[in-house]
């Protein structure tokens, strides 16, 4: 369903630090996503290339404000309108809502660790602790699971915890896991009450399943797990010898269902049904069990680059909100994933000394 914000290579790897076959090999599934059943071209309603974002946007037909929450600055937007001022030290760089409380990452980078916040309603800080990845929701949105840990610069020994959390009441408990060692453990997703950890550095990571009662397994056919569908049950890994291919498993069966070189996941749709991904500088959109191309979105005509896959969330089904940023601004577009058309979602908002914009967790 974020760094200093290069292009893909500086994506790919804030990804893989933030996060995230059984017999008969891959199947049914095309080779490669990038040669689709019918020829699917993009959609551009973006100014030419060479306009500065500011007349790139301007451009842009004005759509209605984002179905969820957001943070740019030091202000979280609820969709009713509502603003708390949250992390006024830091930016943010996740925020899920917890209860009448919030959970907020943020952008205190270190060795791919970050520090979690507690916030009451006021964006007043609670609790803290560290994490290497943002927390996650079941497939319901009734759970929320985030996994802290002890780094081991600090010479402290304490038990690696997956706390689980009731959104509606902010209710939470934690178990200590005792998982191989490897400096980052993180929450890809969760999947019927189990969830899917990783641990490890780089691009190779080790694939856990851990119960909500009972010690986690070591799942080998999962490794180099980076994003969930818990809803159609699917895992999206990172593969080959120098992690640059995709490979989409069904959960169930543990078998892939197709394989793409040169592809990078992003996050499934709220359904399961796609998958955003980067085949190179592309953003696309792909079946999520086939692998088949469904739409090739448009650049952002500003710049030379593609998206930012840590500004990039799903809205809904078919939308996608993307950040766009300037020095001390940012602006939010909107990309219909069945048309490829765009729109402003969000006008130019002061960043306070911050960078891009944080969507809230969601389905």
């Amino acid at each position: 369903m974020a760094p200093s914000r290069q292009l893909l290579a500086a994506a790919v790897a804030a990804a893989v630090l933030l996060s995230g076959c059984g017999g008969g090999g891959p199947s049914a599934g095309p080779s490669s996503p990038t040669t689709p059943s019918s020829p699917t071209t993009a959609v551009t309603t973006a100014a030419p290339t060479g306009l500065d974002a500011t007349a790139w946007l301007a451009g842009l037909r004005v759509g209605r404000p984002p179905a969820i929450g957001y943070v740019i600055g030091h202000r979280y937007h609820a969709p009713d309108g509502h603003i708390v001022r949250v992390l006024p030290d830091h930016g943010t760089t996740s925020i899920a809502r917890l209860g009448d409380d919030f959970l907020a990452t943020s952008d205190q980078y270190f060795e791919g660790t970050t520090a979690i916040y507690r916030l009451d309603r006021s964006g007043r800080v609670l609790a803290s602790g560290t994490v290497s990845s943002p927390p996650v929701l079941s497939a319901d949105g009734r759970t929320l699971h985030w996994l802290t840990f002890t780094p081991p610069e600090t010479g402290l020994e304490r038990p690696t915890r997956l706390h689980r959390a009731d959104v509606t009441t902010g209710g939470t408990s934690w178990v200590a896991l005792h998982v191989a060692p490897a400096f980052l453990t993180s929450v890809v997703g969760v999947v019927d009450g189990t969830a899917v950890l990783t641990t490890g550095w780089g691009g190779r990571t080790d694939t856990w399943l851990a119960p909500a009662s009972g010690a986690p397994r070591r799942v080998r056919s999962l490794d180099g797990a980076t994003a969930v569908a818990p809803s159609a049950r699917l895992v999206a890994l990172r593969t080959g010898k120098d992690h640059n291919a995709l490979e989409v498993v069904d959960l169930a069966s543990r078998d892939p269902l197709w394989h793409a070189e040169g592809t990078y996941p992003v996050a499934f749709s709220p359904s399961g049904r796609r998958l955003l991904a980067f085949e190179g500088r592309r953003l696309v959109v792909l079946d999520a069990r086939t692998g088949d191309l469904s739409r090739v979105l448009p650049r952002p005509s500003y710049r030379r680059g593609a998206w930012l896959s840590e500004q990039l969330a799903w809205e809904d089904e078919r939308h996608l909100l993307a950040g766009v940023d300037l020095p001390h601004r940012t602006a939010v577009v909107r990309i219909d994933v069945a048309t490829g058309e765009l729109s402003t979602a969000i006008d130019w908002t002061p960043s306070e000394g911050t960078y891009g914009v944080a969507f809230e967790t969601s389905r």
